[in-house]
């Protein structure tokens, strides 16, 4: 399968706690030419989102908790909504299943998420 390489760069945003974690996600997408500024908070996320417009927000399901359906609510009320990515660990089922209601696009364990990432995310995006 060809990777499909936006025609320029293309910037998200990044919501994780564990900065090691953030380094690696950042460098698996970089060959896609597509940024992703790493963010800490839900706050700091929908402030950048609000005054950024980025094309997605990839975020660990875990660190949004019980507030998904408020983060997605607000996120979808920009004009221009990111694409909502979200991975979490495959034994907190609940809240993989809570993101998928709220309306994330992608939703998938953290393992399968960091396998895919560099080869799916330029597809995630034009989907």
């Amino acid at each position: 399968m060809d990777r499909q390489v936006p025609d320029s760069e293309c910037k998200g945003l990044l919501l994780v706690a564990d900065l090691m974690f953030a380094s690696q996600v950042q460098g698996l997408v970089r060959s896609c030419n597509i940024t992703l500024q790493w963010v800490r908070s839900v706050e700091q996320a929908l402030e950048r989102a609000t005054a950024d417009a980025p094309a997605c927000l990839v975020f660990d399901v875990n660190l949004v908790g019980e507030g998904i359906d408020d983060l997605v609510a607000k996120l979808r009320a920009n004009p221009r909504p990111p694409v909502l990515i979200g991975f979490g660990a495959h034994v907190d089922a609940a809240s993989l299943q809570r993101a998928r209601q709220a309306g994330c696009k992608i939703v998938l364990p953290r393992s399968k998420f960091v396998q895919e990432v560099g080869r799916c995310l330029p597809q995630w995006l034009q989907d």
